[in-house]
């Protein structure tokens, strides 16, 4: 399985600033990764829209809409920050 951000550039952009007091764009890459293997696991399904928590408070979380899969490839578009 592999999770691919369509729109890394942007991701990467916003996640990456320093002025930001979030986790960097490689950390929430792999919690949500891991969050789709877990879907996988236990509803054994692909989910449509994945929340991943941004920081250490829990108040903020990335939404990840699901643009494609193929051959156990999941492609998802990076589309904000829900507060």
């Amino acid at each position: 399985m592999k999770l691919i951000i369509t729109n890394r550039k942007e991701f990467e952009g916003y996640f990456d600033n320093p002025n930001l007091e979030c986790f960097s764009s490689k950390e929430i890459h792999k919690f949500t990764f891991h969050q789709l293997q877990q879907n996988l696991t236990v509803n054994n399904s692909v989910p449509l829209i994945i929340l991943q928590n941004i920081d250490l408070d829990g108040w903020n979380d990335a939404e990840f809409r699901l643009e494609g899969f193929k051959e156990g490839i999941c492609f998802y578009k990076f589309y904000g920050i829900i507060s």
